[in-house]
């Protein structure tokens, strides 16, 4: 099973997003991505899959930075795709329907 992302704090709290994820057909999501990546492999063309992944990296390492600029993360360690950026006005629509958390 693939990963997708993982990310550890010093304090040992761990998180991971893969394959059970991305071919979910359940609602909840209780893994790294927030449900950003939840059920998303089914019915994307491997073109929509890698932005799909783009956003949810740039999404997910956007939310860490502005955790830990708050102070309510100490720090942190992520494994995963890095952001291609810029994307454009297209893509970030498409990122912004297809990546929102179903939470």
């Amino acid at each position: 099973m693939t990963t997708f992302m993982t990310w550890e704090t010093s304090g040992g709290k761990k998180g991971r997003c893969d394959g059970r994820c991305h071919n979910a057909k359940g609602r909840k999501c209780k893994c790294a991505c927030g449900g950003m990546m939840h059920g998303k492999a089914l019915g994307l063309t491997p073109a929509q899959w890698d932005l799909a992944q783009q956003g949810a990296a740039e999404i997910f390492v956007g939310k860490m930075a502005k955790l830990y600029r708050e102070g309510q993360l100490k720090d942190y360690r992520y494994t995963g795709p890095q952001p291609k950026l810029p994307f454009t006005e297209e893509q970030k629509e498409w990122i912004e329907t297809t990546c929102s958390s179903r939470r």
